[in-house]
């Protein structure tokens, strides 16, 4: 398996020497003229640790590269026009010009950071390509150790005709050293997950921020070794659904948001009525305003019976502003205009076959 790296900065010099260091044949290609000239002369200096890049073989035009490997990892930069602007011509640039050299079936990975339905596009632009979404997190200084043990690694494939995915994966098992966890997925999603996760790490770092500034009192330190160790439990509460409550979250969020006046927490809670209000606009505009509404779900999560603050609850509320006939959890079962299932994964054989049904926790 030879590989061809477009993109020789940041990430794609430190990526080739990752590969090349766990003996996969690297071929790597960028456009600037000078930096290939120094890379070639080895008199190019990185200042990421472990980045040798002498094993690396240099080829002067994509077309080359192209007929010298099995696929290709695009890594060229994706900077900002204006601001929330992403600069995409790189990635299409160099997409295009390895179409024009393949002619036949290629796979194509891109590890830019791009804007959600490039590579679809991409897909749909270049049919003969296998295009997959491979986003990966790196941190500069640390790049060949972070691209080495990586806690997941994302791919997004849209067309399975070529074995590009499988290609990839063994790539991959070669050059880590850890165990991750492997989530495929669609090329937009993956290309969403890079943006959710970067925008998250700073949401997480201004949160703390805030903590520090307006929390007197509070060991800043103490609180973000707890939660730097996933909190109470780690890797809970990573599940959409209509919104939150119980006897705790709502009522601690609005002790919490008392004590410093945090704007994410504001947030929280205004999200929370929000999603509350798309449910009912989906009725509004699914039935009448004097039809039935049975909600199924009463308690405030799945599986518990209590009712404080219950989704189902509020959602009955708010319907009650209008002229709906809402029952929640009725037995028997009652016909109904709309069925509305609060809880993830409801058992519906008991529902009508002709039972139209919103799901709280799909946004379809």
């Amino acid at each position: 398996m030879r590989v061809l790296v477009i993109g020789l900065g940041k990430l794609g010099l430190p990526l080739a020497c990752t590969l090349a260091k766990h003996g996969i044949p690297i071929y790597g290609y960028d456009t600037n003229v000078l930096l290939m000239n120094a890379l070639e002369s080895h008199e190019f200096t990185t200042t990421e640790p472990e980045c040798d890049y002498r094993e690396v073989h240099l080829v002067r035009s994509i077309e080359q590269g192209v007929r010298e490997t099995d696929m290709a990892m695009v890594c060229v930069q994706t900077p900002e026009l204006n601001p929330g602007i992403m600069d995409v011509s790189y990635v299409n640039s160099a997409v295009g010009a390895i179409a024009s050299a393949a002619g036949y079936q290629y796979s194509v990975i891109i590890n830019s950071t791009v804007i959600p339905g490039t590579a679809a596009t991409l897909q749909n632009t270049y049919p003969k390509l296998q295009i997959i979404s491979n986003p990966v997190w790196i941190a500069l200084g640390s790049v060949v150790h972070d691209l080495e043990n990586p806690p997941v690694m994302v791919i997004g494939i849209e067309q399975w005709w070529l074995d590009g995915k499988a290609l990839l994966k063994e790539l991959w098992t070669k050059a880590i050293t850890n165990t991750p966890y492997w989530l495929d997925t669609d090329t937009r999603t993956a290309e969403f997950i890079k943006l959710a996760h970067n925008a998250w790490a700073t949401i997480k770092m201004s949160w703390l921020g805030n903590i520090k500034d307006h929390a007197t009192g509070i060991n800043i330190e103490d609180v973000s070794e707890f939660m730097a160790h996933g909190g109470e439990r780690p890797g809970a509460f990573w599940k959409t659904g209509p919104s939150f409550g119980g006897p705790c979250f709502p009522r601690d969020l609005r002790f919490y948001n008392h004590i410093i006046s945090d704007p994410f927490g504001m947030q929280a809670m205004a999200t929370n009525k929000r999603r509350i209000g798309e449910l009912v606009y989906k009725i509004e505009h699914s039935i009448p305003s004097d039809g039935t509404v049975v909600i199924l779900g009463r308690g405030y999560k799945a599986g518990s019976t209590i009712d404080t603050e219950s989704p189902a609850l509020q959602l009955a509320e708010s319907l009650s502003h209008f002229e709906y006939k809402v029952e929640i959890d009725p037995d028997p079962m009652i016909d109904a205009d709309v069925y509305v299932l609060m809880w993830p994964n409801m058992d519906t054989s008991k529902l009508p076959e002709d039972a139209y049904i919103i799901d709280a926790w799909r946004s379809d």
